[in-house]
């Protein structure tokens, strides 16, 4: 039988299927380094970013009690010198913007935030930078798509599990055009 290394505090939710997708197309890249993981929850992807990538994650979400435990669990997993939590009001971009732009920005959050943040999300990342969304309803899908979809966009994979979507796009700027 093998051991538990990491420990983490969950709620179970009927989304954290779309973690697995995000987790495991977001790791085949080598690195990254600066991640923005947008609507934190528990924190898991916080961590899973640091220990795999050993690097600054910012972790935000507007709900205090997410705050909260997103950094007890990255205090109980050993990253808290790589996990910063940020507390957000109503507007979780406003409280990151310092921090960025990033090369991975994560989003587990509802449709209806999703676009309304997609295109300052879009700005806040670095040219070939990536962003994965999630949290969402396969049938909101094409809706994320148009909001997200420019010209400065490359849709690198669309999932769904148990009626549960995960999108990844990549930021297909490059830094000469980058403004």
């Amino acid at each position: 039988m093998s051991q538990c290394r990491n420990r983490i505090w969950l709620r179970q939710t009927s989304n954290n299927g779309s973690l697995y997708f995000s987790s495991r197309q977001i790791r085949k890249k080598k690195h990254f380094s600066r991640i923005l993981d947008l609507g934190c929850g528990s924190g898991i992807l916080s961590i899973a970013a640091a220990k795999l990538w050993k690097t600054r994650v910012f972790a935000a979400d507007i709900d205090p009690e997410a705050i909260r435990v997103t950094s007890y669990n990255v205090k109980l997993n050993g990253v808290s010198h790589l996990v910063s939590s940020i507390p957000s009001s109503t507007n979780p971009l406003s409280s990151t913007r310092d921090h960025g732009p990033y090369d991975l920005i994560v989003a587990n959050i509802l449709t209806v935030p999703l676009i309304t943040m997609s295109q300052t999300l879009l700005t806040q990342l670095l040219p070939q930078g990536i962003i994965v969304v999630s949290g969402f309803l396969t049938k909101d899908g094409n809706r994320l798509l148009n909001a997200f979809c420019s010209r400065h966009t490359k849709v690198l994979y669309k999932k769904t599990r148990d009626g549960w979507m995960v999108i990844a796009l990549k930021n297909s700027r490059n830094l000469q055009n980058y403004t």
